[in-house]
């Protein structure tokens, strides 16, 4: 921590990787926390063979290592069929496909959580989906959801393996940046960027929190 204080400053391009890797996290996150919902939905009802092969399934990508499915990606995706190599799209499917075993297991206690009989009783009540969506749901799920949106973005912002094969050129993530910054030998701009990283997930973390809080509340009613 001295030597992020005390030492010379980071050149002003190695900030850009801050909010560069905000922003992937954001879009994968986003991508994320959307197809674990949607696995989760389908899985309800289904068959208990098809919530083993899906848990089997995310069992095996957490197993594999990142070099290994980043170097997947670039046989898949390096071609003339499939030419995202290179791009920030491919960049933002692996950290999702990367992330979704954690996100699935994080929304699915709290989706286990509801009772199905909130849906047959928004039903009766001639409630429209969007409506059962938005006020049952997501009034639900809010909570849960944001913590599993914020460990996403935290682990995409540091995750190193898949995003030092997969970055677009010329647009290094935060990762490959304090990595760089640390092989050559300045250390003190690695270990500023790893400090400003974690400040600004710290606060979006509380703003957003903060916001969830305040969204939340109901004002109180007003006396007769």
């Amino acid at each position: 921590a001295d030597v992020a204080l005390f030492g010379e400053a980071a050149p002003a391009d190695l900030f850009t990787a801050i909010p560069r890797s905000l922003g992937y996290g954001a879009l994968a996150a986003s991508l994320t926390l959307g197809l674990a919902m949607g696995l989760l939905k389908l899985q309800r009802g289904r068959h208990p063979l098809f919530a083993a092969l899906l848990q089997a399934g995310l069992s095996a990508n957490m197993a594999v290592p990142g070099l290994v499915l980043g170097a997947g990606y670039v046989v898949a995706f390096n071609n003339d069929i499939f030419p995202l190599y290179g791009t920030v799209l491919l960049l933002v499917i692996a950290y999702a496909a990367g992330t979704l075993p954690m996100a699935i297991r994080l929304v699915g206690g709290a989706l286990a959580q509801l009772d199905a009989r909130l849906d047959e009783a928004a039903r009766i009540f001639a409630l429209s989906p969007q409506t059962r969506l938005i006020d049952i749901e997501a009034a639900l799920l809010a909570r849960p959801g944001l913590q599993a949106w914020l460990l996403v973005v935290a682990t995409v912002m540091f995750e190193l393996p898949v995003s030092e094969l997969l970055y677009v050129p010329g647009q290094m993530p935060l990762s490959v940046a304090i990595l760089a910054a640390d092989m050559g030998g300045r250390y003190n701009e690695a270990a500023q960027l790893a400090l400003l990283g974690m400040g600004t997930l710290a606060l979006l973390a509380l703003g957003l929190n903060l916001a969830l809080r305040l969204g939340q509340t109901k004002p109180a009613p007003e006396a007769a």
